[in-house]
């Protein structure tokens, strides 16, 4: 379960994506209107209604849409609103500040020490670790010497310890 500041950013992602798409459904559904009362290309049509009716029976006195766009744009405000209040709701719900700014200051004063000392070990931690790793790799490039040498000595083609093949001899860094 995420947080609900999270929520809240996934409620406000989802209220965007609503208008988005439904601003986008609306230009592509709805028909053609003059903005300055000029005659529509194509149309006998004006703002005013006066003319011919480029869409027959489906011109409502709405604007020009359609019962259906109509029907569509009433649903897509209702998900709209609907989306609103959850947003509205989850920010109600978010807990009051109890601390002022000192305080939130001093805060995070503390959680930067914080962080810098636990930074300052995981970096001891790395340093020991390189350490241990040159330590290991030198200590392999010893017995893997060691087994070549036993090797050549014996004139034996495998190493001593059960016929495996020699390991090739890697640089340390």
């Amino acid at each position: 379960m995420a947080d609900i500041v999270t929520q809240l950013q996934d409620e406000v992602n989802a209220l965007c994506c609503l208008m988005w798409n439904y601003t986008g459904m609306l230009q592509r559904d709805a028909p053609p209107i003059s903005v300055r009362g000029e005659k529509l290309m194509g149309t006998g049509e004006t703002a005013e209604g006066g003319g011919e009716a480029s869409s027959g029976a489906g011109a409502s006195a709405n604007g020009g849409l359609q019962p259906q766009t109509m029907e569509q744009a009433q649903q897509m405000a209702e998900a709209i609103m609907h989306a609103s209040n959850r947003v509205n709701d989850m920010v109600e719900a978010l807990p009051d500040i109890q601390i002022d700014e000192d305080k939130q200051l001093e805060q995070l004063r503390e959680l930067q020490r914080q962080n810098d000392a636990l930074g300052a070990e995981l970096a001891r931690e790395i340093e020991h670790t390189d350490e241990e790793l040159k330590r290991m790799r030198g200590i392999l490039t010893a017995v893997t010497d060691e087994a070549l040498m036993t090797t050549n000595r014996t004139g034996s083609s495998q190493l001593p310890s059960e016929g495996n093949p020699p390991h090739t001899r890697y640089p340390v860094d």
